[in-house]
């Protein structure tokens, strides 16, 4: 029997959990095992060869293996949905943990289900039924529906209603409950900084928040790239407090607007406040970019904000060169300053180089970090 699985990780909190890959050809069986009473959790499915195959196979196999502590799966094209020829011998790509399990809940139609998991924890859902006491009549989509709202948050919360689960075969509606099996993960993802926010979005855990700090705007040396300051330093007693001319120096970086301007994409009324930030940890996923001038993700890709692209002054003084930040658009910026040292502005597109009309002459760059 043509089979692999491979341990790749194993990650130790209050459960264990084991990223396992199973490879199998069609007409042989997929084991799926777990042991000390954790449950299989699907994380990757592929079924396919080449460009054809099954693009619900995630779905497909998530509601067939998820929640139980061993499954073997036989894989043929009578359990997939696969758009190739008969002819056509596809292969089944796995990826699952073995999680702890959690007890089901049942939410009646009516109220609302919440889901919950610890800080720097992730929910997956393993299972999710909406249907009548016996199982009679239900919503074939709940599962994928749950999934959809809820993996990768630290919380959720669901409205148990036919709005949400429209494809109910009960009738009259309003006889159904939601029931829910789900486990918390520990957050094994990347870390970035989100520019002018002290939050993070559903999808990450705030490791601290602060505001935005770099070097002083006419002034050579120090660092070329922007750091996110903690309120609260900490310092060990031994600093001297004397000031040496040849040391670099930090300053908290203020949002530079030109309020003359008709529109801005900011709050004008904001010109000249520190630009906060925070530190936030993705809680699933495993890779992050920030892409400039648009504000939307490849696809598969999932949005962490939006914002626009900002840098240091580039006239007017003697300007250093810095990186570039992504300025999150919905900022909230809560203390003003009259210091004056350093300002992070709009970035512009110039036509030229630059295809126009694609890009627009002189207008604010946009930008996203995405995820996956």
């Amino acid at each position: 029997m043509w089979r692999e699985i491979l341990v790749t990780a194993v990650f130790l909190q209050a459960f264990s959990v084991y990223a396992i890959t199973v490879k199998v050809k069609n007409g042989k069986v997929a084991y799926f095992r777990c042991s000390d009473g954790n449950v299989v959790s699907v994380t990757e499915a592929t079924y396919e060869k080449g460009s054809c195959g099954d693009p619900n196979a995630l779905t497909a196999v998530q509601e067939l293996a998820n929640g139980k502590t061993s499954y073997d799966l036989p894989v043929a094209k009578s359990v997939f949905s696969s758009t190739c020829a008969v002819n056509v011998d596809e292969k089944l790509k796995v990826k699952y943990d073995c999680v702890s399990p959690t007890a089901s809940s049942a939410t009646p139609n009516g109220d609302t289900a919440e889901i919950l998991c610890n800080a720097g924890q992730y929910i997956t859902i393993t299972k999710a039924t909406y249907a009548d006491i016996g199982n009679a009549c239900f919503d074939a989509n709940a599962f994928s529906i749950v999934q959809a709202s809820c993996n990768n948050k630290v919380t959720c919360s669901i409205n148990v209603d036919s709005a949400t689960f429209p494809s109910s075969t009960c009738d009259p509606v309003g006889s159904e409950s939601l029931t829910t099996s789900y486990t918390c993960t520990q957050a094994t993802g990347q870390v970035y900084t989100r520019w002018g926010s002290t939050t993070c979005g559903s999808t990450a855990q705030l490791l601290y928040s602060g505001f935005m700090a770099g070097g002083k705007q006419s002034t050579a040396g120090s660092g070329s790239d922007y750091l996110c300051m903690p309120t609260t330093p900490s310092y060990t007693g031994d600093e001297s407090g004397s000031a040496e001319s040849d040391r670099g120096s930090l300053y908290g970086i203020q949002l530079g607007l030109d309020t003359s301007e008709g529109s801005s994409p900011f709050d004008t009324s904001k010109d000249g406040y520190l630009v906060d930030c925070a530190v936030c940890q993705i809680l699933a996923n495993p890779a992050i970019f920030m892409q400039a001038a648009t504000n939307t993700c490849p696809t598969g890709w999932t949005v962490e904000y939006t914002g626009y692209l900002m840098s240091e002054i580039a006239a007017g003084v003697t300007a250093t060169s810095k990186g570039y930040a992504c300025m999150d658009k919905d900022a909230p910026l809560a203390t003003d300053s009259s210091a004056d040292d350093a300002f992070v502005y709009p970035v512009e597109g110039k036509c030229g180089t630059l295809s126009c009309p694609d890009y627009e002459d002189n207008a604010e760059l946009t930008c996203v970090v995405c995820s996956k």
